[in-house]
């Protein structure tokens, strides 16, 4: 699946709900948009895919199957609204992107091994929910600038146990399975080895990955690793000293040590001292070697204390916002959103006058759960108890309020009767 994109043009300060637009692939257009403060990634479909059923079906299950991950090596899914898909915005660069610029780093082998590990991790976390991602490549896997975290993008392709429409891959990357449909855990292994070895390739670290590359890209899904959690114990971690100056630089510090012990006797550490320091002075080890200067002092340094500043009531008071919608969130992607998506797919929903009983009863068991989870947070923030109920109820309220709007448009024109949705419980007096 095509998805380039630049987000090296996007300014750090730009109003709220001003889209700027960063690229387009065939059938999407990409955009930044600020929502409540927060910078979002929007992906919707082009003017001329706009009434396509495909693309939109697409659309709606790439945000099915993302929005219940929750994983630091995944994008994260916020919302679908008028066939705009709201993504976590990531400050980084694809892995595309620094093979293009020859991004120093990638010639660190460690560099490497960290990007494979954290692509394992993540993948190992996906197979556990059922899905499999099938469009691994290095256009889907972004680095962020700080703390180089690898993240995972673009679910179009992928399927769940409950979901496997629209199947898709990249020509180039796809497993020979793929080609015929029937794909598995082990199709996301190959894909990830047939990234790794494009890596290795361009940074001439193809000998070190060799045996990584050959189980992973094995034709027969049997002879490749089992699982992400097999493939991640495989990652080369460790790369052998071949430089043959530093091999006979270790067999003469051994043999010069057994000649001196033999012609004299060892006085304590004095002779060991002598040897190491007459050794370090004919063979001195360059800077960049992986062996360690023999009897290095350490140097210790006073700890300085550190200060802690206060967060301030309105960054307690954000945090605490963003808690409660996160916690919201992750309730309503377990039944109500999956329901909520099914009636709206269903035209007889837009015409009712009445709320349909099971999804009032889902929603108001998650405001019961998000008010527990309130009980939590006041524990943590005795002062700020009214500020928490508070914003337990606008959220309840705000995301609800806009599932009815949706779902029952004529609800809008009854004056006597209000809907149980969106609305928040209230507790019976005794």
């Amino acid at each position: 699946m095509e998805s380039g994109f630049n987000i090296d043009t996007v300014s750090s300060s730009f109003p709220e709900g001003f889209p700027i637009e960063i690229g387009e692939s065939s059938r999407f257009s990409y955009y930044i948009v600020r929502r409540n403060g927060v910078l979002h990634f929007v992906k919707e479909p082009t003017e001329k895919y706009k009434n396509d059923l495909v693309t939109t079906l697409a659309l709606k299950k790439e945000f099915l199957i993302g929005y219940g991950l929750n994983h630091p090596g995944i994008v994260r899914y916020y919302a679908l609204e008028d066939n705009k898909l709201y993504e976590e915005y990531i400050e980084g660069k694809t892995l595309r992107q620094l093979l293009d610029t020859k991004d120093p780093r990638l010639l660190d082998k460690k560099f490497l091994i960290n990007i494979c590990s954290q692509i394992l991790l993540a993948l190992d976390y996906i197979h556990s929910k059922e899905i499999v991602h099938l469009d691994l490549k290095p256009e889907n896997l972004m680095v962020t600038n700080i703390g180089g975290q690898v993240k995972i993008i673009d679910f179009s392709c992928a399927q769940s146990a409950s979901n496997d429409s629209t199947p898709g891959y990249t020509e180039g990357y796809e497993a020979p399975e793929q080609l015929t449909g029937n794909v598995n855990v082990s199709t996301d292994i190959f894909l990830v080895g047939k990234i790794m070895d494009e890596l290795s390739s361009a940074t001439k670290l193809s000998k070190y990955w060799g045996k990584f590359v050959g189980k992973a890209t094995a034709n027969h899904t049997d002879n490749r690793f089992k699982s992400a959690s097999e493939a991640l114990k495989a990652v080369p971690k460790n790369y052998k000293i071949t430089n043959k100056w530093f091999t006979n630089l270790l067999l003469l510090m051994i043999l010069g040590g057994i000649i001196s012990l033999i012609a004299k006797p060892p006085q304590k550490d004095n002779l060991k001292e002598q040897i190491n320091q007459e050794l370090l002075t004919q063979y001195p080890i360059p800077q960049d070697s992986t062996i360690e200067e023999v009897n290095r002092e350490e140097t210790f340094k006073p700890i300085e204390p550190k200060v802690h500043i206060q967060p301030s009531e309105e960054e307690i008071e954000r945090k605490l916002t963003k808690m409660i919608s996160q916690k919201l969130d992750e309730l309503y992607s377990l039944k109500v959103i999956p329901m909520y998506n099914k009636m709206m797919a269903d035209e007889e929903y837009k015409y009712t006058l009445g709320t349909d009983p099971e999804f009032v009863n889902k929603c108001l068991e998650a405001y019961d759960q998000l008010e527990l989870y309130g009980e939590g947070l006041k524990k943590q923030y005795p002062s700020r108890g009214e500020f928490i109920d508070e914003r337990v109820r606008i959220t309840f309220e705000t995301r609800t309020g806009k599932m009815r709007e949706k779902l029952y448009p004529r609800m809008e024109e009854t004056t006597s009767e209000e809907s149980e949705i969106g609305e928040t419980p209230q507790c019976e007096s005794n």
